[in-house]
């Protein structure tokens, strides 16, 4: 009988790449995509009598349909099965769309107990060490990897492979430990095709907001976190993968500026304390450059940090406030791509401006090498970037009476429509262009954008020319 290595994972966890890795040749499409994923439909691929299964991601919203049926095809192959599933760690928290990939396609097969792995993928160099230490770090993760309701012992975390990273189409030797967990280690099961349900993606789709509350909870709460680990008896054989690192507000006097820290909104553990402290952050009086930092995970625009210059611009009681959105530690690929100014800066330019309140001051920070991961380290900034801070990021004046309290609700409420706009900025190419043509009506806007990077802005027209 036939053994089927299945593949199952959303865009941007490095599925097609590792499989090229593991057969040693190129039989499937691989690189960064800023939107759908690079694997449209499904594909195979046999080698050495084992046959290599791609499936598109059901977050992949361009395609959802497409990807529910492209899953169920692959499962309804009949044969023995190694299930493979794809699981992301974005700045150290495990994503809830990945696992709601796993409960939506684990619950189409009417079978008891089937086994499966996780691979958890791209692990960046610090985080991989904490792994490897198995220490409270690893405890707390694979706990979180198993806050569903299907859950598995079975877990494999590859660091990040410089030979891939960013890279389109390549391919590198894998560690032996890696090849040996999907060779040898990983079970298998036979699955019979009249076993398999076809999958439904209004299933996912509301798994999704249940898995990403749990996961909150979960991180949030020291004690239900405790519970879940001893019921995980299974697993019993620096970073930080909860809250954040800033509980409070702080401030620091420097060449006559005060620079000011503040928690994220978004961390959840502390987010009325959060709120509390960005307002009286706000209340200093004074001059101020209000600095937004704003992620790119996947080359895809976060919600929450969008949601949190909503919620603060939201509060000052002034018309037009100017604000910088600062896109920090960009990859070299994604860097570079923003530098050249082309569809992939204009797109994410336009989904950075999807709220209420927009800006033209945006400045891309690479990735140092020098500073990632590190603690408490500090390198000295190219001269253009302290430049842009120092003297063209635009400034305010913001007196107290003029800043109402910061709403945690407010946030939270903002999270969930910026969510939902931002999905459909990124799958609907007609809406993608009518926010772009509304962006550069206004007086400057893209004559604007990019000060901080030096670079220029290219035509509206080529942008859409490809779309």
């Amino acid at each position: 009988m036939k053994e089927n290595y299945l593949f199952l994972g959303n865009p941007g966890t490095g599925k097609s790449t590792l499989i090229n890795c593991l057969i040693g040749q190129q039989a499937f499409d691989s690189g960064l995509s800023y939107g759908a994923g690079m694997t449209q439909f499904f594909q195979k691929f046999t080698h050495h009598d084992i046959v290599y299964m791609d499936t598109p991601g059901l977050a992949d919203r361009r395609i959802k349909e497409q990807a529910a049926t492209a899953i169920t095809t692959a499962l309804r192959q009949s044969g023995t099965y190694k299930l493979f599933f794809m699981v992301r760690l974005e700045n150290g928290r495990v994503v809830s769309d990945d696992l709601a990939t796993i409960e939506t396609v684990m619950d189409s097969i009417d079978m008891k107990d089937v086994p499966f792995s996780i691979v958890v993928n791209n692990v960046k160099k610090r985080q991989y060490q904490a792994m490897m230490k198995k220490g409270s770090e690893f405890f707390k993760v694979v706990t979180l990897i198993n806050s569903s309701k299907y859950t598995t012992p079975y877990i494999t975390f590859i660091p990040t492979l410089e030979n891939l990273d960013e890279k389109d189409n390549q391919r590198t030797e894998l560690p032996h430990d890696v090849a040996d967990f999907f060779q040898v280690q990983s079970p298998s099961n036979i699955i019979p095709c009249k076993r398999v349900h076809d999958i439904k993606i209004e299933d996912f789709r509301a798994l999704v907001n249940g898995l990403r509350d749990e996961l909150e909870h979960l991180r949030s709460d020291n004690k239900a976190l405790s519970k879940r680990v001893e019921e995980l008896t299974i697993f019993r054989a620096g970073v930080n993968y909860g809250g954040g690192l800033t509980d409070f507000f702080q401030k620091h006097e420097h060449n006559g500026n005060v620079y000011m820290d503040t928690p994220g909104l978004a961390d959840r553990k502390l987010m009325k304390e959060a709120a509390a402290a960005i307002t009286e952050a706000l209340r200093q009086s004074g001059t101020y450059k209000l600095l937004f930092m704003v992620r790119l995970e996947n080359g895809r625009v976060v919600a929450d940090d969008l949601a949190t210059i909503e919620t603060v611009i939201s509060c000052i009681d002034k018309r037009d406030v100017p604000f910088t959105v600062i896109v920090n530690n960009v990859k070299k690929r994604q860097y570079k791509a923003m530098m050249e100014g082309g569809d992939a800066y204009l797109e994410v330019v336009t989904l950075i401006n999807a709220g209420q309140y927009t800006t033209p001051q945006i400045l891309f920070i690479p990735t140092i090498p020098d500073l990632e991961e590190e603690d408490n380290a500090i390198v000295s900034l190219p001269d253009h970037l302290t430049n842009f801070l120092q003297y063209e990021a635009p400034t305010v004046v913001i007196k107290p009476k003029e800043v109402s309290e910061v709403k945690p609700e407010e946030f939270v409420r903002m999270v969930k429509e910026l969510r939902e706009e931002l999905s459909r900025l990124r799958e609907d190419n007609n809406a993608l262009r009518q926010r772009l043509e509304e962006l550069e009506g206004k007086p400057g806007f893209f004559r604007d954008v990019g000060k901080g990077i030096d670079g220029a802005i290219g035509s509206v027209v080529d942008f859409f020319r490809g779309l």
